[in-house]
């Protein structure tokens, strides 16, 4: 993805500041999403006594140790989420889409793009919005629910397993704007929307590339 950037920026004549800024915005949120996830792995790995330590108590330093995995899970979706708004900014300035800048969102591109000659890059964002297996509506919609109304609270629990406690973190279950989320892993939301991302990335950045390309001959 970051060669497809890099050919990308080279075909643009326009707007240049702004996806150069965007280009270093993608990779610092994937970066950012990377290390809050590798903090959650290594705070939330404890076995035996101290899971149920974490699990149960309250002290002063359990507590404080809560707090760090919450916080590093919840950047993790922050920061995914931000991903996709920088991908549909980066779609509008390289393809000059007509449309308020106050009002791009990832859902408004596929919208704007619906019925164009970019079928190709619809399809791509189409399908990554549609397919439950990219996490995308879930992403959107707990990084809203949690900034709008209250946060979906990741909560730990424990299991027998070979004789040792392994603590598991999950979402608890919640609605937004009629659509019904069931209880679910933590790493399950997390791995997949951020593999899936990173597969969306590469597939808008060879699109974008053939469509510039193409434009740029027309021109010459």
């Amino acid at each position: 993805m970051k060669n497809g950037l890099d050919l990308i920026h080279e075909l643009v004549q326009e707007h240049n500041n702004e996806i150069n800024s965007i280009r270093e915005s993608i990779f610092d949120r994937l970066d950012n999403v990377k290390y809050h996830y590798n903090e959650y792995i290594n705070l939330s790995n404890v076995k035996n006594i101290e899971a149920l330590k974490l699990a149960f108590l309250s002290d002063k330093e359990e507590y404080k140790k809560r707090i760090a995995i919450k916080a590093n899970i919840i950047a993790c979706i922050y920061n995914i989420h931000a991903i996709y708004d920088y991908l549909a900014n980066l779609i509008f300035y390289c393809l000059k889409l007509e449309m308020n800048i106050d009002h791009i969102s990832f859902f408004n591109v596929i919208k704007k793009l619906e019925n164009t000659e970019y079928k190709r890059l619809y399809e791509i964002l189409n399908n990554f919005k549609e397919d439950k297996e990219c996490y995308f509506m879930y992403i959107n919609d707990i990084s809203n629910h949690t900034k709008h109304k209250y946060i979906i609270q990741p909560k730990a629990n424990t299991s027998n397993r070979k004789g040792d406690f392994i603590r598991e973190m999950y979402f608890i279950e919640f609605s937004q704007k009629g659509s019904n989320y069931e209880k679910i892993l933590v790493d399950k939301v997390l791995t997949n929307a951020y593999n899936n991302v990173v597969i969306l990335m590469k597939d808008i950045g060879e699109e974008l590339y053939c469509i510039l390309k193409n434009l740029h001959l027309k021109c010459r």
